[in-house]
């Protein structure tokens, strides 16, 4: 079975618009680096990626506290062939989701490439995920949010660290659902049966 990279730092990364739970994932994570300077997070995360430059504007500040540390990375925007080939390099997803999701490409992609996905039973993530990555309670409050979100690392960071190989095979057969299930060779069919109904019964 292919692996991660083994040895050396525990890649953590976000790969969203950062309105979906950024500002909770920078605080938590300094904490983590506190007393794990072996971790590292990188973060794709920009506006841009719907032409809307002007939004990020508010997230400077977010964004200049990633700059700033030294266990952080802000890529901003990348082009999906750079975030997939960055993501087989990585670790952990961490997705702290405060934005209800209909359906989540961020955790689909990071699935396919192995990655230990951690986020909320919010939204359609508890339905995208398939029940194959690690969920914790989602909070309305940011705080309490934050706090399950620490819990749940740090247990993925040792994990990582120390038991590796308990996991590697549990990875490998979330590779390989995620791929059958939610695959455009799956996806197309299953639209356009749909699209078909509705317009079937329309016309009745």
């Amino acid at each position: 079975i292919e692996t991660k990279p083994k040895g050396g730092k525990i890649r953590l990364c976000y790969t969203s618009t950062p309105q979906r739970g950024l500002e909770i994932l920078v605080p938590v994570f300094m904490k983590l680096a506190e007393t794990n300077p072996d971790i590292h997070l990188d973060v794709f995360s920009s506006f841009k990626i719907y032409g809307w430059d002007e939004a990020d504007k508010q997230f400077e500040p977010l964004y200049d506290e990633i700059r700033n540390h030294p266990n952080m990375t802000y890529h901003g925007y990348a082009t999906q062939e750079k975030l997939h080939e960055h993501l087989q390099n990585c670790h952990i997803l961490a997705y702290p989701s405060i934005w209800k999701e209909t359906s989540c490409l961020s955790l689909i992609e990071a699935m396919s490439a192995k990655l230990l996905c951690i986020h909320p039973n919010y939204g359609a993530l508890t339905e995208t995920s398939m029940g194959l990555t690690w969920m914790y309670q989602w909070n309305e409050d940011k705080n309490a949010h934050a706090s399950n979100l620490y819990q749940v690392l740090k247990q993925a960071i040792n994990i990582m660290h120390n038991h590796r190989d308990a996991i590697d095979a549990d990875l490998h057969l979330q590779k390989i659902q995620t791929d059958r299930i939610h695959s455009w060779q799956n996806k197309v069919p299953e639209w356009t049966d749909l699209l078909q109904s509705v317009v079937s019964n329309s016309n009745k």
